[in-house]
């Protein structure tokens, strides 16, 4: 619909505004929140309108300014843009939707019901398995969220029984900024 389209435009331009960060001057603004965001990739479903959609948001990349490379226009087809282009991947078959689990709280499944989530199961992990990660966090992270209930995320104490040792900092140490990249998945069928 127009009103489709004009939201996947305006998701493009908040993404390019990402992309180059926020230039926030307002007074006691954290600009931690404005730093640019490393976009590596458009992931995009097979199906027409996720198409459609990636299209708008990445022509919209395109003319804020950001370098796009689309599979198979650099003669590969890489898992991400390099040189701070963002690649623009070609449909994933993959990231179709379909019925990857059954409902919660379950009532009365069908047979037909069964055999979708047996189809679209597998496919379903498969893309989330290719495309998301999930790291484990910093050791550091660990040990400044740990609770005394929660003693195996401490790290080991070697002079936890010297009674002379400084007690811990009210104020933990703080981290160096994380440096995140993002990826766009476009999927949506309806």
């Amino acid at each position: 619909t127009e009103l489709g389209r004009e939201q996947a435009r305006l998701t493009g331009i908040r993404i390019a505004e990402m992309v180059r960060g926020a230039q926030g001057t307002a007074e006691g603004t954290d600009d931690s929140v404005a730093r640019p965001v490393d976009l590596r990739a458009v992931r995009v479903s097979g199906m027409v309108r996720a198409v459609e959609t990636a299209n708008i948001i990445a022509g919209v990349l395109e003319e804020q300014g950001i370098k796009l490379i689309r599979d198979g226009e650099d003669g590969q087809n890489g898992p991400e843009g390099g040189g701070g282009a963002v690649r623009v991947a070609r449909g994933d078959s993959d990231l179709n939707e379909g019925r990857p689990a059954h409902t919660v709280p379950t009532g009365k499944v069908g047979s037909s019901t069964i055999r979708r989530v047996d189809i679209d199961h597998g496919r379903a992990e498969a893309a989330f398995h290719r495309y998301f990660y999930r790291a484990d966090p910093p050791p550091e992270l660990l040990a400044r969220y740990a609770t005394a209930g929660n003693a195996t995320a401490l790290p080991p104490a070697d002079d936890a029984d010297d009674a002379t040792a400084p007690a811990p900092s009210a104020e933990p140490d703080p981290l160096p900024p994380p440096r995140h990249e993002f990826e766009i998945v476009v999927c949506h069928g309806n």
